[in-house]
């Protein structure tokens, strides 16, 4: 695998927390995104694969240098999507507003 392919979810999983992708290595140069919207329950999905739930990002998501396609999901709101290049060692915190599916 390499480094670009490389996605891991920063979890606590000390504390059992569900929804981890398979652990692959972490690399000092990655970068952390954190989301941050209402809808704690809200999947989030980086290039198509299911990374965890907002709720379970506390560490904030994890990814090496490179594009992304980040998707964050709840049956009850449209889906925001967002097309992001993170650098070497990028902090980003990231405001996401789902639009509430109306009836």
């Amino acid at each position: 695998m390499t480094r670009r392919a490389a996605v891991i979810v920063v979890l606590a999983l000390a504390t059992g927390c569900g929804g981890a992708t398979k652990a692959t290595k972490r690399h000092s140069d990655d970068a952390i995104i954190y989301l941050k919207t209402s809808v704690s329950d809200a999947e989030v999905w980086v290039n198509d694969r299911f990374i965890a739930r907002i709720k379970d990002l506390g560490g904030g998501l994890q990814l090496s240098p490179g594009r992304y396609r980040i998707e964050i999901r709840d049956d009850r709101y449209h889906t925001a999507y967002l097309d992001l290049r993170v650098e070497n060692r990028e902090r980003r915190t990231i405001p996401v507003k789902l639009a509430e599916v109306l009836p």
